[in-house]
């Protein structure tokens, strides 16, 4: 019988004796290293008799302990990259039904096509038959090209995780086909359409459309006598390239390397773009081939030969001019599952993930769109949130994600009808936020349509069954909210926030057509009668059993990361217990994990080391450059310096108020005569909320028995509580920086330049004795407002997005009317936001207060204000309410700012980014008039610590969040939201 592992067992006296000799022990499969301890002068081996040439009996050991030890250098998690899929995503299997984007021949018999998942496809027999050919790649590829017989370019690319920055790919290949290698793309953005000649391109081909219009596909069939502008050079157009602002780049050695061409000076110079299929083309193409597929691209090879192809590798061919068409590959296949989802930040991702890549199932994604999604809008330097989010399903196994027009649009009904017909699911899946009529009309038309199944999804809302966050998916190796956490991570740059989704983040599905039927396994087709045409093909391989262990770790974790984001415990125990729950987090799981932590913690100190432990332990990433950022913006940050110096006594207010509002100060002190005062309450010392106290701002006829009806509120108490001041704040820099590899796209994107510079502007700051920054701008930033780009307005002397604020000797009266003299245009010059929905901010100011006035669309505010008892707290909880933000960015640095909030109903909100330390007293007044809803505002200098003076400079950010979005701690920051104000 083999010795067991036991105490005073041979095995383990070796072990022991081992153990000591190397000085330390590894703790199988935990990944953690202990040292292990003997008691001084103890020998391993105590005979009780003989001596060492003759050995006695052994007796057991002495206790020995292990101490957890740290490695001098924290373990680097795997990265998620742009180009390259999550571990779960098995994207060999995925290309054999990958969705198809580009078509192109160089004669009437060889072509390729292109698409998801690096897919190429090729043929020699005019489109007849298809043979797949290895890229190396797993992104999405968009467009192809065949210079020669032999030589053949293919481009894409996809996003960086969090900051939604786009990367290119190129790959080539000179054997016609057969293999490919990649090029030098390197510094490339993403890339949506190439051809040969400038001027000639044409996304993926040929858009489908009426047969008869269907041209050649670019030069490359060309009729005799037909010239290329250029032979041998090639074009590709992709998003700004963010050192040269580029759109255009060429390529003289086919496709090998690349560089810039320089572009026009404004952002609306024509450019081709990403071409979309818009739902009225798929429903008309799906008519004519009777292909329950949407298809994407399509090419004509001679008078009477046409081909066509789309989602789930589907290709169609015709030989009689379109009037019969013969599915060539994928004749099976069609879409067992349609979601449909309002908007970007109300997804299902977890459900997409385990449908499709542990179901098995293919499916298709529906969202709503807005108006800042125009298919015609200029690329910037990152994705669209139509773009990412299609990245995003695109890893989680489903075949498209499409746009329709926003709900409650005249046109979005039939929109969505046309989507439902092409792709004819067997299960259609809607988002119940959804306006009750558009589900009723959707669930209608699929039932009439053939679709066995309609399921309504909800993160608030109770249902029948639920997917929890932390349901084990076997095959996939992942808990089902790893789907989701992946895709926000992807989608994290195309919005400020995120939608409330219940306690644990869990989907709750109810059935509303369709029965359950016996559920065999879970997933939305119980009860629904599927065929092979309706599943993907099978992994190639499943999670190990060592994976499934690591995910069921994984769950106990969870108690661990409640324990860390304790606002009570003290900086350094925070980070040393954060670094020492991601080493023993596996690779593949601890880039999701860093930012679940860093995203959830509420401390402003601990918030800052989660920064910098994400910026050590991801060296590289554009995500963990931006995490650095935002600790060394805090560090330097004008806002976080005066926080500490903020606090002020009732007692010295008082005295003020008595000074400069006497009639104020009489009603406020007869209304508290007599009444107690909880330093740390957040009420006003009235108890009926801030509105019962009377403004300096309202009409001097005002009296205590009857108050003004203006519908002026102030923010504040009348006597400010004592604001619990924060430490001091001290920066946490790396002496040691790590050299690795320059990231152009990130070293040279605008927001590592501009916080750059404001970071600079700080240090000279403080080497100056009296403490002036300048205003002009670093060369580097001088350059970005040269040329054409999103940031460019803000950056220039003059633009819509420049206001002029100019100091006032009259102060406004607070009644959303704009009929004072300092918003007349020549006191006060506006700036309007760029963002889909605009935002006209004026600011004038004089030796007290800073004014602010704001125009919005009132169709921005949807969410009815019902009646609350927050009315006149600080610090309302406003999640449940659409409102209106405003950020207040003394130092221009991007990443900090004061932030006000308020409801049209008077509920407001306070807070220095997002940290509820900043007690400002400010009034808000806001009206509205038509369909627009004005508001005024006045800020008390000496809250904002800092003395206005001309030629000073502020950012303002300015919006409406809608109800339910939660605001990220952590995202690039949006140009077109902000403005820039200028005091004379």
């Amino acid at each position: 019988m083999t010795d067991q592992m036991i105490p005073g067992s041979r095995c383990w006296q070796i072990a022991v004796v081992c153990a000591t000799i190397c000085g330390a022990c590894a703790l199988p499969g935990s990944g953690i290293w202990a040292q292990v301890s003997v008691a001084p002068g103890v020998p391993l081996v105590s005979p009780t008799t003989g001596n060492a040439t003759n050995p006695s009996p052994l007796r057991p050991l002495p206790t020995m302990g292990a101490t957890g030890m740290r490695p001098l250098v924290p373990s680097q998690g795997a990265t998620p990259a742009a180009l390259v899929s999550p571990p779960y995503c098995d994207s060999d299997n995925l290309r054999e039904s990958a969705t198809l984007r580009a078509i192109r021949f160089w004669d009437r018999d060889l072509g390729i096509a292109v698409g998801d998942h690096g897919c190429i496809l090729v043929t020699r027999d005019g489109g007849l038959t298809w043979a797949r050919s290895e890229s190396g790649l797993e992104c999405r590829l968009d467009d192809a090209i065949c210079v020669d017989r032999e030589h053949f370019v293919a481009i894409g690319g996809g996003y960086d995780p969090v900051t939604g920055i786009s990367r290119g790919a190129v790959v080539v290949s000179a054997d016609g086909g057969r293999t490919w290698h990649r090029a030098g793309d390197s510094d490339l953005p993403r890339l949506w359409t190439i051809d040969e000649g400038r001027g000639e391109a044409a996304a993926g081909g040929n858009e489908p459309g009426n047969a008869s219009q269907i041209q050649e596909p670019g030069v490359q069939t060309r009729e005799p006598g037909v010239q290329i502008r250029e032979p041998g050079v090639l074009y590709a157009y992709g998003n700004r390239d963010p050192v040269t602002g580029a759109v255009c780049f060429q390529s003289s050695d086919r496709g090998r390397t690349w560089q810039t061409v320089s572009g026009g000076e404004s952002l609306s110079d024509p450019a081709p773009t990403e071409k979309r299929l818009d739902a009225q083309r798929a429903a008309a193409w799906s008519k004519v081939t009777g292909v329950p597929v949407a298809l994407r691209t399509s090419c004509r090879l001679d008078a009477q030969t046409l081909l066509c192809a789309g989602d789930h590798g589907v290709v169609v061919r015709s030989e009689d001019a379109g009037k019969t068409w013969r599915v060539v590959r994928g004749p099976e296949s069609k879409t067992a599952v349609l979601f449909v989802s309002g908007d970007v930040a109300n997804v299902p991702w977890s459900l997409i993930g385990r449908e499709s890549l542990e179901g098995r199932l293919r499916t298709a994604v529906l969202v709503g769109r807005s108006e800042a999604w125009a298919g015609d809008m200029p690329l910037g330097t990152v994705g669209d949130p139509l773009q990412l989010a299609a990245a995003a399903a695109m890893k989680l196994g489903a075949a498209s994600l499409d746009a329709y027009p926003a709900p409650g649009s005249d046109d979005c009904d039939g929109v969505l009808r046309q989507w439902i017909q092409v792709n004819h699911p067997a299960v259609l899946v809607i988002d119940a936020r959804l306006p009750q009529p558009l589900r009723t009309a959707l669930l209608q038309h699929a039932v009439a349509g053939g679709t066995a199944k309609v399921i309504e999804y909800s993160f608030t809302s109770p249902g029948e069954t639920m997917l929890h966050h932390g349901a084990l998916l076997a095959e996939s190796g992942v808990l089902a909210g790893d789907f989701d956490a992946d895709a926000q991570l992807a989608v994290w740059s195309a919005s400020a926030g995120r939608r409330s989704r219940g306690i644990e983040g869990e989907v709750n599905l109810s059935t509303r057509y369709g029965s359950e039927g016996r559920r065999s396994r879970p997933g939305l087709c119980d009860g629904v009668r599927l065929d092979s045409g309706h599943r993907l093909p099978p992994r190639s391989t499943k999670a190990t059993r060592r994976r499934l262990q690591i995910v069921q770790g994984r769950l106990k974790q969870q108690t661990v990361i409640a324990q860390l984001l304790d606002h009570r415990i003290s900086e350094q125990r925070f980070v040393d217990a954060l670094a020492l729950c991601l080493d023993q987090t596996s690779r593949d799981d601890q880039f999701r994990t860093a930012w679940e932590i860093s995203g959830r913690v509420s401390a402003a100190r601990s918030q800052t080391a989660a920064w910098e432990e994400l910026a050590q332990r991801f060296p590289g990433s554009s995500a963990s450059g931006l995490a650095k950022l935002y600790a060394d913006a805090r560090a330097s940050s004008s806002e976080w310096r005066r926080t500490p110096e903020l606090g002020v006594g009732q007692r010295q207010t008082v005295e003020r108020l008595q000074q400069e509002h006497p009639v104020a100060a009489q009603i406020n002190t007869e209304r508290s005569s007599g009444s107690s005062i909880d330093a740390d309450a957040e009420l006003s010392p009235a108890g009926g909320g801030h509105a019962a106290i009377v403004s300096p701002f309202q009409s001097p006829l005002a009296s205590p028995d009857q108050p003004s009806s203006s519908g002026v509120v102030q923010a504040s108490a009348a006597m400010p509580m004592v604001a619990k001041p924060l430490k001091g704040f001290q920066p946490r820099w790396r002496t040691e920086p790590e050299e690795r590899a320059l990231d152009l796209a990130w070293q040279m994107h605008p927001v590592n330049l501009w916080v750059a510079d404001a970071i600079a502007r700080h240090e000279l700051s403080q080497q100056s004795p009296e403490g002036e920054t300048s205003t002009g701008l670093s060369a580097d930033l001088r350059r970005v407002a040269q040329r054409p780009s999103r940031w460019s307005a803000l950056l220039r002397a003059t633009s819509p997005q420049v206001a002029v604020a100019a100091r006032t000797l009259q102060p406004p009266r607070l009644d959303g009317v704009l009929d004072d003299p300092c918003w007349r245009p020549r006191s006060a010059a506006a700036a309007v936001t760029r963002a889909s929905t605009p935002v006209t901010v004026q600011v004038a100011y004089d030796d007290r207060f800073v004014y602010l006035a704001l125009v919005v669309s009132a169709s921005t505010f949807t969410a009815p204000d019902a009646a609350s008892p927050d009315v006149g707290r600080r610090d309302a909880d406003l999640i449940s309410a659409d409102r209106m933000s405003i950020g207040v960015d003394l130092d221009r640095d991007l990443l900090t700012a004061y932030q006000l909030e308020f409801t049209r109903d008077g509920r407001t909100r306070d807070s220095l980014d997002g940290h509820l330390h900043w007690n400002p007293t400010w009034y808000v007044a806001t009206e509205r008039r038509g369909d627009q809803v004005i508001t005024e505002l006045a800020v008390e200098q000496d809250n904002v610590g800092l003395a206005i003076a001309a030629g000073s400079q502020w950012l303002i950010e300015a919006g409406v969040i809608p109800a339910d979005l939660q605001q990220r701690s952590i995202r690039l920051p949006d140009p077109m939201t902000r403005v820039r104000i200028d005091f004379r």
